[in-house]
C-alpha cells in the first residue's frame, strides 16, 4: 500500500504520525538540555569554588563556615554636601548612622560610584560609633554621584 491510498483511508493517520515524532523529539531536547546543564554545574561549580579559597572572617571565599556580622538590620547612608567655586553642588562626605555597636573597632570601606559603577572617591576607615561621618579626600560633583558600597571588615 503506497502512502497516498493509506491518506485516502485514514487523513488523520499522517498528522497523527507527524505529532507523536513531534512529542518524542521534544522529550530528547528537554532530556538533552538537562543532562548537559547537570554535566556544565558538577564541572564548573566545584572548580569555581575551589579557586575562592574558604571562608574567614578576614576574607570572602566558599566553604561552610559562617562569618559574623556586626550589623544585620541595615545602615542608614546620607551625603554631607557642599559647593564648588562655580557654586555645583558636591559630596564632601557620607554620613552613616543606625551602625550597631558591635560593629565598633571593625574597620569600613567606603566607595563611591558614579555611571556605570565608576569609582568616584574610596575611604577606608575604622567604625568609631553608630553615628558617623566619612570625609572624602576630594569633593566630588554631586551630579556624578549615582550610588555608594559599604563593606565593614574585622
Amino acid at each position: 500500500m503506497d502512502r497516498s491510498s493509506a491518506f485516502e483511508q485514514d487523513p488523520g493517520a499522517i498528522r497523527r504520525r507527524r505529532r507523536s515524532v513531534q512529542i518524542s523529539v521534544d522529550r530528547r531536547s528537554v532530556t538533552l538540555a538537562i543532562v548537559t546543564a547537570l554535566l556544565v554545574l558538577g564541572v564548573a561549580a566545584p572548580a569555581a569554588a575551589a579557586g575562592l579559597g574558604g571562608l574567614s572572617s578576614g576574607g570572602l571565599g566558599a566553604d561552610t563556615s559562617v562569618v559574623r556580622s556586626c550589623d544585620s538590620d541595615g545602615v542608614g547612608v546620607g551625603y554631607q554636601t557642599g559647593s564648588s567655586a562655580s557654586g555645583r553642588p558636591t559630596v564632601t562626605g557620607v554620613v552613616l548612622s543606625a551602625l550597631h555597636p558591635s560593629c565598633t573597632g571593625s574597620t569600613l570601606h567606603l566607595t563611591i560610584s558614579g555611571a556605570g559603577g565608576a569609582q568616584l572617591g574610596a575611604v577606608t576607615a575604622p567604625v568609631t560609633g553608630s553615628v558617623q561621618t566619612i570625609t572624602v579626600a576630594t569633593p566630588i560633583d554631586a551630579t556624578m554621584v549615582t550610588g555608594i558600597a559599604l563593606v565593614i571588615t574585622g
